[in-house]
């Protein structure tokens, strides 16, 4: 059920960010919604503060039940340089409950391996908050980065 869910969230999250049309929503943001909160971490022992966050819900029904998935991207101000994503269902707390985390730094994207992402709060008063840490292997090849110190602390 996580492949689907995995492939629905990417398939959306790669057509919200390619959508300009004004008919998909009124806000100036394509449907996604600008939220307060941040994503803080270290990399290789640099601290770093994504304060820019966006979260997209994307609602759907799978064998009759409905979820809702959550599509969060952050970066730092409104540059686009460096960018923070995952994606985890509306209401799931604990570990193993968020997917495809990635960073993307310039044009290397890189990908959790392996990556302990905890969320302790996730409900419907439109709270995330979690914590992560471990290594992201670049998609191209080349060095490892270290994490340390992630924390994410989001109201959408």
């Amino acid at each position: 059920m996580k492949k689907i869910f995995l492939f629905i969230a990417t398939a959306t999250l790669a057509f919200s960010m390619n959508s300009c049309s004004s008919d998909d929503n009124s806000d100036s943001n394509g449907g996604n919604t600008t939220v307060g909160g941040t994503i803080t971490l270290k990399i290789d022992g640099v601290s770093k503060i994504f304060n820019n966050v966006i979260v997209n819900e994307i609602t759907g029904t799978e064998d009759g039940a409905e979820y809702t998935l959550l599509n969060v991207t952050a970066t730092i101000g409104t540059s686009a340089t460096e960018v923070i994503t995952f994606t985890t269902e509306k209401g799931e707390v604990g570990a193993d409950v968020v997917w495809d985390f990635h960073y993307t730094q310039g044009t290397t994207r890189y990908y959790s391996n392996p990556m302990t992402i905890v969320i302790q709060t996730n409900n419907d008063t439109k709270k995330l908050k979690g914590s992560f840490n471990g290594t992201w292997t670049p998609s191209n090849g080349g060095t490892d980065l270290t994490v340390t110190e992630g924390s994410f602390d989001i109201q959408y």
